[in-house]
């Protein structure tokens, strides 16, 4: 395995980067208490919200690659979620999800792509 910031849990720059990840989950199950939204919507944000922070304590604390994966799928859903709910998001609030689900989308694949040995620096 090639050791490397975006893999080594131990690094500061991961632990940034967790943090975040926290924190946009958990502002994003708070995001119906300060708007008015649809059903749909609601429990959208609410449960997305409180799986990507379980999803990200449960990676940062074990490391398992199956919670890596699952943060994957849920970057996807939360770029795709202001569409296949029709939730008639504002343009502002389609854009940050669909900004912060390719930002998770991009540091769980990356992580996994290092992870498999197939990024970094290689020696001879």
């Amino acid at each position: 395995m090639i050791a490397h910031w975006i893999s080594d849990r131990r690094d500061i720059r991961y632990r940034i980067a967790a943090g975040a990840s926290i924190v946009a989950g958990l502002l994003m199950a708070a995001l119906p208490l300060m708007l008015s939204l649809p059903p749909a919507a609601f429990w959208n944000s609410l449960v997305t919200g409180a799986a990507i922070v379980a999803l990200t304590v449960w990676l940062v604390l074990t490391g398992h690659p199956i919670a890596d994966r699952l943060l994957l799928v849920a970057g996807l859903w939360v770029a795709l979620s202001p569409w296949t709910t029709a939730a008639g998001y504002a343009v502002w609030l389609a854009a940050l999800h669909v900004m912060g689900g390719l930002a998770l989308v991009a540091w769980t694949g990356a992580r996994i792509w290092s992870a498999s040995g197939s990024g970094g620096p290689r020696t001879a």
